[in-house]
């Protein structure tokens, strides 16, 4: 909007933020908070004519390209624009029709779509381009992109597809690489061998050719986290073609491939590498010939399951590598580099994966893959011209003598550019607990990063962990980039911690009532009847309201009555007057009731009137099993029997907790059960960290067996959905319904049906009428059909409802009975995007 700021305020202001609760309280926070007083100049959209895209897929079947034009600024009168496409790779005559022409824009039209014919043939060709233009505007200027490179995607070249293997048609498999179960496996967990296994189709390509690739891998068995050799995928086109096999049991199985360029996900450092667990792009059969190296993000050797993308953009030679945990593709590539495809394997590649093992071995497998030939989204490589802090949080030690800031210049680095910087107070102090700094750094050209060391003050006091701020600002020759402020964040190195990867030696444990060391496990209670545990590390944890911890335990309930047992166990952090003695009341309430100045994660097995669920994850405050700030269905049957694992997080700077429970030792992405709370509110200025249980008449005997907690800060993680899935029939007797659609109030919900009817549940209830029928111009077979509605977000104003479907134009009245050309029938058709207004 429109405001004369000085109006309000004068000649000058006071700057911050308010808030209030009435009876409905939200905690409000500001997180983080950067003004200046830069004159931010908003400027009227031009008045030109340009193009919405300057790229555009097309499948060769597709019929037609479509170009859309836009003009934008003052639409009040009429505007043209001349257009043309121009030959690249693909021939006007051969792949596509010519067009060359005018564009009218009329009074108040925005938008035009230009339709350019593909020619569909029988011939396997590589991807193709061809180039669209405007140009000599009349009504408007010329805007930018005012070019589109069109490319075409042959229909009939084959591209590998395998959500897994259990069909490996098309996989030519050659030395120790087999089909295992449902898995592609380069070699197994035997050494000196060597494997590959290549599409069996070579792609066709040219100078324009783009493509992305998505694999999931796993490295597992045999030598584990210390084995090798890793996994590469590779495009060649060398004189083996599907049946290439590199050197026996080195190189990666890639040595001696010529004509090549591949992906590393190395896991052994030999010397020609940078890192232990390597990502990177090498060439040429020959894997010490390196074009690009980086560290890998994950633990590639760990036998976990991770996926990999590799995408190259054939118009900018880009080529990006992305590595994640989980399905999700990072936003960022690990690598990315500039390469010429075409120079490496020429007007065709075989698409692959080559494994080795020496004396150190691992299965390698491939899981799943895909390719296709369609234009990835890359950033050009540096990114955003901009100065940024490379962590958010830092975490040092008390003892580590210095917290390390780096600094990173990405985008243009030709010339010089420098950042101020300078060091605030939280808990933590200048002068005690570490030394101010304020300075400027200074980037020269080409240079990218920049360390900037803070002295840390170790000292021989018990204390909480504390904290301090670092910022950056007022660049010059780059701008300022995110994030421009870390929290970093000292644990303090007289403080005692639980660190147990077994119980062999319980020093600093102090037990209670039942509990006692069994072995090397930490029983809390045995199996019988009418009893309670405790156990407490002897150690109060000192804390403020920035302390931030992360705990791991591994724990099992199992005898008595098995799965029929109770009660569960509790993660207990308390400062009850009862310090490490701290019990609860006997052979309930989990042994948690009467520890008072408490919060506690629960594993909780059996279902009291309080509880949601039978095997439940939760968190309990004040020394009561019934006062439950958040409970959560678990994931699996906490009381079968088995060994599980649990990790609780708490981000001081969020006050985020957040607890992970699994049935296998690696801690998952998300977090079973999140919520918000204030440590120090609950428990003042330390707490006694550790575990109760109790039996009542359903005995089951309660163990920990591994635990360890740090002070560091967590990330806060995403959060599994969690309840009852619940099915409701909210409307019914519908005929192929495709879609659904609500009105902004929420009374009306939209149902469309495959033949081209629109019904509406209004309130709940079933209207008699159809919102609309077209099913007279709905070309209804096979797939085909009324596909989409959607109801316009701003109904009131703009009462529109939209649908898409395929449509049969009036000659094929004309047309009856004939199997291609009637209504109904299964020849060509165009899809249609129609805008009706509703009453």
């Amino acid at each position: 909007t429109n405001v004369a700021l000085e109006s309000f305020v004068g000649d000058q202001f006071f700057a911050g933020f308010t808030a209030s609760n009435w009876d409905r309280p939200n905690a409000h926070r500001i997180l983080s908070w950067s003004l200046s007083t830069d004159t931010l100049p908003v400027d009227p959209p031009a008045d030109e004519i340009r193009i919405v895209s300057s790229s555009i897929n097309v499948n060769e079947a597709a019929g037609f390209a479509t170009i859309e034009l836009i003009r934008t600024g003052d639409v009040s009168d009429a505007a043209t624009v001349d257009y043309r496409t121009l030959d690249q790779s693909a021939q006007a005559g051969q792949d596509y029709t010519s067009v060359d022409s005018t564009a009218t824009f009329l009074a108040n039209e925005s938008t035009i779509d230009v339709l350019v014919p593909i020619i569909d043939d029988n011939d396997a060709e590589p991807t193709e381009s061809f180039t669209f233009q405007i140009d000599n505007p009349s009504g408007a200027d010329l805007g930018v992109p005012s070019s589109t490179t069109i490319t075409i995607f042959d229909n009939e070249q084959p591209l590998p597809s395998y959500a897994n293997f259990q069909n490996q048609s098309g996989i030519k498999t050659n030395g120790g690489a087999s089909i295992a179960g449902d898995a592609l496996q380069l070699t197994s967990a035997a050494t000196f061998q060597t494997g590959s296994a290549f599409f069996d189709t070579a792609i066709s390509i040219n100078g324009d050719t783009s493509f992305q690739s998505e694999f999931s891998f796993e490295m597992t068995g045999g030598s584990g986290a210390s084995g090798a050799d890793g996994i590469l995928f590779v495009l060649q086109n060398s004189a083996g073609a599907e049946g290439a096999l590199g050197r026996g049991g080195s190189g990666l199985g890639y040595d001696g491939i010529g004509n090549s360029i591949a992906i590393e996900l190395d896991t052994w450092k030999n010397g020609w590498d940078v890192y232990s667990d390597e990502v990177g792009v090498v060439a040429s059969g020959d894997i010490k010939n390196q074009l690009a190296q980086a560290q890998s993000p994950v633990n590639l050797n760990s036998g976990d399951v991770y996926h990999a993308w590799v995408d190259y953009d054939g118009s900018s030679d880009t080529l990006s590598v992305y590595v994640s945990q989980d399905s999700t593709k990072p936003s960022t590539p690990v690598v990315q580099t500039n390469v010429a495809l075409e120079s490496f394997v020429g007007d065709q590649f075989f698409a692959g994966f080559t494994a080795s093992n020496w004396d150190r071995p691992n299965a390698h497998r491939i899981l799943s893959w895909s390719l296709n030939l369609e234009t990835p989204d890359v950033d050009p490589p540096g990114g955003i011209d901009a100065i940024s802090i490379a962590d958010s949080t830092i975490t040092v030690f008390e003892n580590d003598g210095f917290a390390t800031v780096q600094l990173v210049r990405g985008g243009d680095l030709v010339g010089a550019a420098t950042i101020d910087y300078q060091t605030f107070d939280q808990s933590a102090v200048a002068g005690e607990d570490y030394t101010t700094t304020n300075n400027t750094a200074t980037f020269d050209p080409n240079e990218s990063t920049i360390d900037i060391l803070i002295p840390i003050s170790d000292d021989d006091e018990t204390e909480s962990t504390e904290a301090f701020t670092f910022t950056i600002d007022n660049p010059s020759g780059s701008d300022l980039g995110v994030p421009r402020t870390a929290t970093i964040t000292i644990i303090d190195d007289e403080q005692p911690l639980p660190n147990y990867s077994d119980f062999q030696n319980s020093a600093g444990l102090v037990t209670n009532g039942g509990a006692s060391i069994l072995g090397d496990k930490l029983q809390i209670t045995n199996d019988a009847v009418f009893q309670t545990g405790s156990a407490f590390f002897d150690t109060a944890i000192d804390i403020d309201s920035d302390t931030s911890f992360q705990t791991a335990f591994s724990f099992e309930m199992t005898g008595g009555l098995g799965t029929g047992g109770a009660d569960g166990i509790l993660f207990v952090l308390q400062n009850s007057d009862e310090g490490p003695d701290a019990l609860g009341r006997v052979g309930s309430g989990l042994g948690y009731d009467g520890i008072g100045n408490s919060i506690a994660i629960e594993l909780d097995t059996w279902q009291n009137a309080w509880d949601q669920y039978n095997d439940e994850v939760g968190v309990v405050a004040d020394g009561d099993i019934q006062n439950q700030l958040a409970q959560v269905k678990a994931p699996f049957n906490l009381n079968f029997g088995g060994v599980y694992y649990a990790w609780v997080d708490y981000n001081g700077t969020s006050d985020t907790l957040s607890v992970y429970v699994s049935q296998d030792s690696t801690k998952p992405t998300a977090a079973t059960l999140q919520i918000n709370v204030e440590l120090d509110q609950y428990v003042g200025d330390q707490f006694y960290a550790g575990f109760t249980a109790s039996n009542w008449d359903r005995p089951n005997a309660h163990r920990i067996l591994s635990w360890s907690l740090n002070l560091e800060t967590p990330i806060d993680p995403p959060v599994n959905p969690s309840g009852d899935v619940v099915g409701i029939t909210v409307a019914s007797g519908y005929v192929q319904p495709t879609a659904i659609d609500w009105s902004p109030d929420g009374r009306n919900m939209y149902v469309a049906e495959k033949s081209g009817i629109v019904k509406v549940v209004r309130d709940g209830n079933q209207l008699t009428t159809p919102v609309i029928d077209i099913s007279n111009v709905v070309n209804n077979v096979a797939d085909r059909g009324l596909l989409d509605i959607a109801i316009h977000p701003d109904l009131q104003n703009n009462p529109y409802l939209y649908l898409l479907y395929a449509y049969d134009p009036p000659e094929v009245y004309d047309n009856q009975g004939d199997a291609f050309a009637g209504p109904d029938k299964r020849g060509n058709r165009a899809g249609r995007l129609m805008r009706v207004e509703l009453s």
